[in-house]
């Protein structure tokens, strides 16, 4: 996702983000830092259902989604449909407490 923001010809906040980390640590870093970005915006419009808005973009995009309402909550085997749909391979790890 990360590289297809780079590639893109429109500035968004997303693509000036990394070329002022690339100005500054380089491309690498650049792009670990977008992709990281992208992950946290993606935690926040899956959990938390917040939308995104880019303020840099001419016409932003009105997003119609009658399923998500203020007070719904998805629970995992939602999101995990959802980001599935989406083309993403969904991989579940057990977490192992030592003790």
């Amino acid at each position: 996702m990360a590289h297809a923001i780079i590639l893109t010809k429109k500035l968004s906040k997303l693509k000036k983000f990394f070329l002022r980390i690339k100005a500054r640590r380089g491309a690498k870093i650049g792009r670990v830092a977008l992709a990281r970005k992208v992950l946290c915006i993606l935690y926040h419009l899956l959990v938390l259902q917040e939308l995104y808005q880019d303020d840099l973009l001419s016409k932003p995009r009105r997003i119609k989604n009658h399923q998500l309402h203020p007070i719904a909550t998805m629970n995992l085997e939602e999101m995990i449909r959802t980001l599935i749909k989406a083309g993403y391979e969904v991989r579940k790890n057990e977490c192992r407490q030592s003790g």
